[in-house]
């Protein structure tokens, strides 16, 4: 009988198996254990299907599957979209973990659930001690924000020359932040889960570096052959002294954010059908909100084809209309030439693949990359023919406040204990 939270045990895990993972959605928390990667750099995209398939048949459990990431360079293999030969950070097209046991607590009825050997689980104790010692949480934003400021204004003003020639409509640029630290990269997603709650919410740890965060938006969910895309476009910042229901009433009467909200949702829609019928729009214009920020969301249902893979269906919709633009392709290439740095995870989709044949697939986004003494942060903003660049750079500040505030507060709960 477990009686600490998740986190506690998970601590355990991860000193006895470090190839283990954590992922929390608004039902469940699922922890795998001692990984198996599957890795881009060493198989190809066909072998990770025949691989699925083959791992499909041996299943432990309802719950298992392949959990990981499809990096923003995942494209590559989809359309004919350079790679940077230089970047930040290493992470491979794609890499999935396939876990050996899982421990898993359902939130609803306050249980926790073992599949596996029993040798990953009879070392867990509940008086394991968990020793409150002096670290070193200092960090330094390696970037010059005022730099940063001045040439995300150049990238919209060279994008809005091709909105003006027609070229796209809208196009999603983004900037990346490089964080010097030495900070233990779980206590830092313990300090974003307590600030920034999230429908989505995971921990990943691999041999390239820690990649983790707290999304707030799906790429793809895919449930009983039922497909469902949940897109995010439109945002207000929120700070303690704003009124919530005059910035909501003034979103949703926001003519640009709703007609670049609409576009987006039709991307969605097409990306959908390709190999989805019955295609349909419900919760049209929504919003959602935590402490930081709130954005309007719609809903996208299709029901799968017949003789349609699950694989099929990521290609269609990845990446997210909301992190690329339209028309889709041209958008891309486009981010190519103006962004001058390689993406890393940001945009991609982290998740798992059921292998009952259901996916869930959350948006990289409010999620950083930790090595052992740099962090990477990115986000983005879309930018249309009536943006005020001034103002989308101000909501790519926004949507990164969170993961710079959890470094922030981290550092003040060490000052205050022992100073």
């Amino acid at each position: 009988m477990y009686i600490k939270n998740v986190n506690f045990y998970y601590r355990q895990i991860l000193s006895k198996f470090k190839n283990s993972y954590l992922v929390e959605d608004l039902s469940r928390i699922i922890i795998g254990i001692d990984c198996d990667y599957l890795d881009a750099n060493d198989l190809s995209f066909s072998q990770l299907k025949l691989k699925y398939e083959l791992l499909a048949q041996k299943s432990i459990c309802d719950h298992a599957g392949l959990f990981g990431i499809f990096s923003w360079n995942f494209i590559s293999l989809l359309e004919k979209i350079p790679i940077f030969s230089s970047r930040n950070y290493d992470f491979p097209l794609f890499l999935f973990a396939n876990a050996k046991a899982y421990l898993i607590y359902e939130k609803e009825h306050n249980t926790f659930l073992k599949f596996g050997d029993l040798k990953y689980f009879d070392y867990l104790r509940d008086d394991f001690n968990v020793f409150k010692k002096e670290k070193n949480y200092d960090f330094e934003i390696l970037n010059c924000l005022k730099e940063e400021n001045k040439d995300f204004l150049k990238m919209c003003e060279k994008a809005k020359e091709y909105l003006i020639n027609g070229d796209i409509f809208q196009v999603v640029l983004s900037k990346q932040l490089c964080i010097k630290h030495q900070i233990d990269a779980f206590d830092y997603y313990e300090q974003l889960r307590t600030l920034n709650p999230s429908i989505y919410m995971f921990y990943f740890p691999s041999k390239y570096g820690v990649v983790l965060g707290s999304s707030p938006e799906f790429l793809l969910k895919i449930k009983d052959k039922e497909i469902f895309l949940a897109p995010i476009a439109g945002t207000r910042s929120l700070d303690n002294d704003c009124d919530i229901n005059v910035l909501e009433k003034e979103l949703l009467n926001d003519e640009k954010e709703l007609s670049e909200h609409k576009m987006l949702v039709d991307l969605a829609r097409n990306d959908a059908s390709k190999f989805g019928i019955n295609t349909r729009v419900e919760n049209l214009f929504s919003i959602i909100k935590n402490k930081f920020i709130m954005h309007i969301v719609s809903e996208v249902y299709a029901t799968m084809k017949e003789n349609v893979s699950i694989f099929d269906v990521i290609e269609a919709v990845f990446p997210a209309g909301t992190l690329s633009g339209a028309p889709k392709i041209r958008a891309l290439e486009i981010i190519r030439e103006l962004e001058m740095c390689d993406r890393g995870i940001y945009g991609g989709a982290i998740g798992f693949l059921n292998f009952k044949k259901d996916v869930v697939l959350a948006i990289l986004i409010r999620s950083a990359f930790f090595t052992k003494d740099r962090a990477y942060i990115s986000s983005g903003a879309g930018i249309v023919l009536q943006s005020d660049s001034k103002k989308e750079y101000e909501e790519i500040c926004a949507k990164r406040r969170a993961l710079l505030l959890a470094f922030k507060n981290l550092k003040k709960e060490n000052d205050d204990t022992f100073n």
